[in-house]
């Protein structure tokens, strides 16, 4: 059996809010993740090869699954954003230095085509920017806004994952 690592905000995080954060998040999201694979507690257990309790305790954010364990909850709930997840939560200083999207769960179909339409505009005016700024030389004096069509492109990268992961659920459905 895995053995689990209680939350100690004083020894594990020197942010006691994202200690909380954390263990409020971690009652919905992963028992949302098992939820919807609808598994109960007892087989989702039995499958990732911990006792129902340690679920229990992960479920409810008074402990924290290592990485096998939540490797094996990303195959069994077919959940592949919750690695990312858990790594944003769990490793805020290695965080830092990955470039994690932010991946935004649409609903429906019709909202998928929005997001869809809006990246592929937005593309279009970021394109036309970027070829306006370096036929002018990309002047030194145009660093803001560059970082702005930066930050932008980097929504839509996010968004187009997210539309991504999306079709891949449905595929899956």
């Amino acid at each position: 059996m895995t053995e689990t690592r209680k939350f100690e905000p004083e020894t594990c995080w020197d942010n006691a809010s994202l200690f909380q954060e954390l263990a409020e998040s971690s009652k919905l999201y992963y028992q949302s993740c098992r939820d919807n694979a609808e598994m109960t507690q007892e087989e989702a257990a039995h499958m990732l090869n911990i006792d129902v309790s340690t679920l229990s305790r992960y479920e409810n954010g008074r402990a924290i699954p290592d990485q096998q364990v939540v490797a094996r909850m990303v195959l069994l709930y077919k959940v592949p954003r919750l690695a990312v997840w858990h790594v944003k939560r769990t490793n805020p200083d290695l965080v830092r230095f990955l470039a994690l999207p932010e991946i935004v769960e649409f609903r429906t179909d019709g909202d998928t085509f929005l997001a869809l339409d809006l990246s592929s505009d937005a593309l279009i005016e970021y394109k036309a920017d970027l070829k306006r700024i370096y036929r002018a030389g990309g002047a030194p004096d145009q660093g803001a806004e560059l970082e702005g069509i930066e930050t932008g492109l980097k929504k839509v990268a996010d968004d187009v994952l997210s539309i991504a992961t999306y079709i891949n659920g449905r595929r899956g459905a």
